[in-house]
């Protein structure tokens, strides 16, 4: 806040050719414009842990160092050389494990994510624009997703707008979203949520009806246990890959970072979540991969708190 581009090179020069302070919706407005230094550093993380080989920035250039005859490293630039460290320490970490499908019906030629975070669209981007004839199925459909995807208590207000990019699910990040249409999918996925309106050709009890969104809910949550060796308790995004004969499992605390130009980048203390896994075996192996708290176990129990915008990556095996 206000809609604007970080910029922290110090010649004044960018990429898209504009001016620090230069009238402009994407107006460069120092170093504590644009989104958060730790929405990017969570972006990158997910993305690599979600299966990207490669990720090109639109903003980066200026951003990675003060100049570009001595390249001193700026935050930004921190931010990004960590990750990249971290790729090179771990360059194998498997792949995103996403037994179930969210099928869409093949009408719906593209997926709305502004209309998905309706009411929690700041800038109110794209919002309203149906892609279906039949707009009340159109709009189950996006309802139903934030069921799967969003904190169902979306009590934000001032600048804590980022939430909407990544977000603390209900439900861990199981799921991958495909159309009715897409070959293979009856072989590459175990469960399906059927949200086309009409039959899957799939048996039943690999199917969950999407027509009752509060009850598709309460089934994916006992499901979701049955599928992982972990329970995850406390309001975080996790995702999980399969490596080594073990898993990967990631926790972010998504909420509570705000971000003005004003005031910079700060933590509200009030979002801090303690997070609990518990594990099925009480031998698994537990590495720490990346972790921003103190990790506590206790058997098969491990404890830790993530702060606003914290990170935790283990290892079980």
């Amino acid at each position: 806040i206000p809609f604007s581009c970080c910029y922290f090179k110090k010649d004044g020069h960018t990429e898209w050719g504009r001016n620090e302070g230069e009238a402009s919706t994407y107006n460069p407005a120092g170093e504590y414009g644009g989104s958060s230094l730790s929405l990017l550093r969570r972006m990158y993380y997910y993305a690599y842990l979600a299966g990207a080989s490669w990720l090109s920035e639109e903003w980066g250039a200026c951003n990675t160092f003060y100049d570009w005859q001595d390249f001193e490293i700026t935050p930004y630039g921190q931010i990004k050389k960590d990750f990249l460290d971290f790729t090179h320490a771990h360059p194998e970490l498997g792949e995103l494990y996403t037994p179930i499908a969210i099928v869409l019906p093949a009408s719906l030629k593209m997926l709305n994510i502004n209309a998905i975070a309706h009411d929690t669209n700041y800038f109110r981007f794209y919002e309203e624009l149906p892609y279906m004839d039949d707009h009340a199925a159109e709009w189950h459909i996006y309802e139903a997703l934030r069921k799967i995807y969003f904190d169902p208590d979306p009590a934000h207000a001032g600048e804590d707008t980022e939430w909407r990019s990544l977000t603390n699910n209900p439900l861990g990040d199981l799921f991958d979203i495909v159309y009715e249409d897409t070959p293979g999918i009856g072989e590459r996925y175990r469960y399906f949520v059927n949200l086309t309106g009409k039959d899957l050709p799939f048996s039943a009890d690999r199917i969950i009806d999407g027509a009752d969104m509060d009850r598709m809910q309460a089934e994916l949550l006992i499901l979701q246990d049955k599928l992982v060796p972990f329970t995850v308790s406390g309001k975080v995004h996790w995702l999980t890959d399969i490596a080594d004969g073990g898993y990967v499992l990631t926790c972010i605390n998504n909420k509570g970072v705000l971000r003005s130009v004003q005031n910079g980048e700060r933590k509200d203390p009030a979002y801090g979540q303690d997070i609990t896994v518990t594990l099925d075996c009480t031998v698994s192996d537990v590495d720490l991969l990346l972790a921003d708290a103190k990790l506590h176990r206790d058997g098969n129990t491990l404890h830790f708190r993530l702060e606003a915008g914290e990170m935790m990556i283990l290892r079980i095996r």
